[in-house]
């Protein structure tokens, strides 16, 4: 067997670099152990421990830590580490995390207020640098789905309503970043989908065609990556595969098979649909479906049970163990797994970055909503919202000293009209007083 000398210890075909990905990712296939393997289509949460310096340094040395433990594994195979995005406002554990130390820019929304795939392609080009610099290889965003449904509290990460514009700035996005977006169609009611009340999807409107435009795109745009919603049902080997051609990771979102403790407080597994079945058997269906990494758990010991027991075939592992190891020597991983702490300090946050963030005026406004129970669930913000009228005096003052932009979708004038439009249809609200691409420029 060929072999090649690495300076402490004798390493095989797959740390070989002049290899293709191909070569590389069955040598190792046929080297790992079903629990290996097992343990590869699970991507738990992980955190710095107490103590740790709000500065690069830390979450360097920290990641640096984590590459070599993985290199004292029986075959080393290093570590993807992923994040939500991190180079906004917003600060909503599970889907967003404040930018601090990071560039700040826009979010979604905002980008697709400004219009400019250009800069969206240069705001993920410069956050790709950031993330590259302390270790992060894999960003769990864009979010792709349209904002239609005026009441769902993911709007804010949304690129509008409009298919045609998300479309544009997704592959820019993608360009800069790439990486992959998440998927799904529209909530009922436009409820969120972390939770049992936002468990349907609906087509009102039977435009489902409309929604797919984005990923669409996105595939296009070369995402190697995408995240299915909660939202029942999921369509992933028909519609993902064979229709819209995505051949590459598809990962879940957060806990579908665990019960958990979040703040203390009870987070049942979001199964919709499968809440009856008992843990082993979700996670047999779930791969059944066609999804290849589980995320926000780790279980590992009841996949392989089911492969050993013959309940999952050994091929339907190996095809999502193919799809995740091809991301690791795509990604350098195998040879460059570690990142230079002083790179890190120059790189994140630095003044260049900032400065171009900074030429765009923009403001972030939290909307009204009503309340939920739950510190988990309170963190989504959905319900009325209507402004009061010390708010509306308060953001015409504002506005008077913005000059450019375009609204991404029609504002309601009331939440009657919201009531009455059908959730997954653009430009559906009836008289809006401010519609799609009407421009925000005021001047007293």
């Amino acid at each position: 067997m060929r072999r090649l000398q690495d300076k402490k210890k004798t390493i095989f075909p797959y740390w070989n670099a002049a290899l293709s990905v191909d070569e590389r990712v069955e040598d190792l296939l046929q080297r790992m152990t079903v629990a290996e393997k097992s343990g590869l289509l699970f991507q738990d949460m992980i955190t710095m421990g107490t103590g740790g310096a709000l500065a690069p340094a830390s979450p360097t040395r920290w990641y640096n830590n984590l590459q070599r433990m993985a290199r004292k594994t029986r075959l080393g195979i290093p570590i993807t580490l992923s994040t939500d995005p991190r180079n906004h406002f917003t600060d909503n554990i599970g889907t967003g995390i404040e930018a601090g130390i990071f560039s700040h820019w826009p979010e979604s929304l905002g980008f697709a207020v400004l219009r400019s795939a250009t800069l969206v392609e240069k705001f993920a080009d410069i956050a790709c640098q950031e993330y590259l610099a302390i270790g992060l290889r894999l960003a769990l965003h864009s979010q792709v789905d349209l904002a239609t449904e005026p009441y769902w509290s993911r709007i804010g990460a949304a690129f509008g309503e409009d298919a045609d514009l998300t479309s544009d700035l997704v592959a820019a996005y993608i360009k800069g970043f790439q990486r992959g977006p998440n998927i799904g169609p529209e909530p009922k009611d436009g409820e969120d989908r972390h939770f049992a009340y936002g468990q349907e999807q609906v087509y009102s409107g039977n435009n489902m065609e409309y929604h797919l435009k984005p990923f669409r795109a996105a595939v296009k745009a070369g995402a190697t990556q995408i995240m299915p919603y909660y939202g029942m049902p999921e369509i992933i080997t028909g519609l993902l595969g064979e229709q819209i051609g995505f051949q590459g990771v598809v990962c879940t979102d957060w806990g579908l098979l665990t019960d958990k403790q979040f703040f203390g407080e009870p987070m049942p597994a979001r199964a919709w649909g499968m809440e009856h079945l008992l843990p082993e058997e979700r996670l047999q269906v779930i791969l059944e479906a066609g999804c290849d990494q589980l995320r926000g758990e780790s279980c590992p010991e009841l996949l392989t049970a089911l492969t050993n027991n013959g309940l999952l075939p050994l091929e339907r592992l190996d095809r999502s163990v193919r799809r995740l190891l091809r991301e690791k020597p795509f990604l350098g991983l195998f040879e460059s797994p570690f990142v230079d702490e002083d790179v890190a300090e120059q790189v994140v946050g630095k003044p260049e970055f900032a400065s171009l963030g900074a030429d765009v005026s923009h403001m972030r406004l939290k909307a009204p909503y009503t309340p939920r129970p739950g510190r988990f669930e309170s963190l989504f913000h959905a319900g009325s919202f209507q402004c009061t009228a010390e708010e509306k005096l308060r953001q015409k003052k504002i506005f008077a000293r913005v000059p450019v932009g375009k609204l991404p979708f029609d504002l309601p004038s009331s939440i009657e009209a919201v009531q009455q439009l059908k959730s997954d249809m653009p430009y559906d609200t009836k008289d809006p007083p401010s519609g799609f691409s009407h421009g925000l420029s005021y001047y007293g």
